[in-house]
């Protein structure tokens, strides 16, 4: 068979064992994994053995994934290669599935809840993502901004700042709530820890926050119209 099942630590993980992923070999394999999986809210796909797969392969995943979420459930790939994990990447893959780079944060992340309908739930409520040692799950609600400092990004939260490789516009992607906005090149806020906007000589606006440090960050020119609009301070 191609590819095999195994139940670790609580979650299941369908190991690959072809070196080579077509369109042919892809539906094939979604066919089999879903006959053998169709119980499973919460799957993990171990790609370690797989060396080569086109674009038109990444239905499997796409299809896989659609069955999951409409069960409450949700899709984990690991132990991707880099030239595939590219082409996941151009494809915007990586925005619809969690793609983590070992077995054992496969089994992190698909194991921290009991209730996996409850997880999705919590994910389009919440920033996902790897930061200097494991992964984090922040509530929007707990996020009041995030910093860039040209290579990696720091997410600020009341009580802890968390720090991740990502590049910041990265991680704009990830968001999916409105209420955060772009003020700077380096930042991108949560509107409802704004509480006021300040302009200063020479055209410059800043932005205060409500945390415990009245954090006060500078809006950039092209973004106050927009930030002055949302706050209702018209436009003028």
């Amino acid at each position: 068979m191609d590819f095999s099942i195994e139940n670790k630590d609580g979650l299941t993980i369908v190991r690959f064992h072809v070196g080579n992923v077509s369109l042919f070999e892809s539906r094939s394999l979604q066919s089999s994994i879903e006959k053998s999986t169709e119980d499973e809210r919460v799957l993990a796909l171990d790609l370690s053995s797989v060396e080569h797969m086109d674009s038109s392969a990444l239905i499997l995943f796409l299809k896989l994934s659609e069955n999951l979420n409409l069960r409450g459930g949700f899709l984990i790939l690991f132990g991707i290669r880099d030239s595939i994990k590219s082409l996941m990447t151009l494809t915007y893959l990586d925005h619809i599935v969690e793609i983590v780079a070992t077995e054992a944060d496969a089994i992190e992340i698909g194991t921290q809840t009991k209730n996996p309908r409850e997880f999705v739930t919590s994910l389009n409520q919440a920033l996902i993502f790897r930061g200097e040692s494991r992964y984090h799950v922040i509530p929007y609600s707990e996020i009041t901004h995030l910093e860039s400092d040209g290579r990696a990004t720091t997410v600020h939260t009341l009580k802890e700042n968390y720090r991740t490789n990502k590049l910041l516009k990265d991680m704009e992607t990830r968001i999916v709530s409105s209420i955060f906005l772009r003020i700077h090149k380096s930042y991108v806020v949560n509107m409802n820890y704004v509480n006021g906007m300040q302009y200063s000589v020479g055209g410059m606006y800043s932005i205060f926050l409500r945390d415990q440090a009245n954090t006060s960050l500078p809006v950039g020119r092209m973004y106050v119209q927009r930030i002055k609009a949302f706050l209702g301070l018209g436009t003028d």
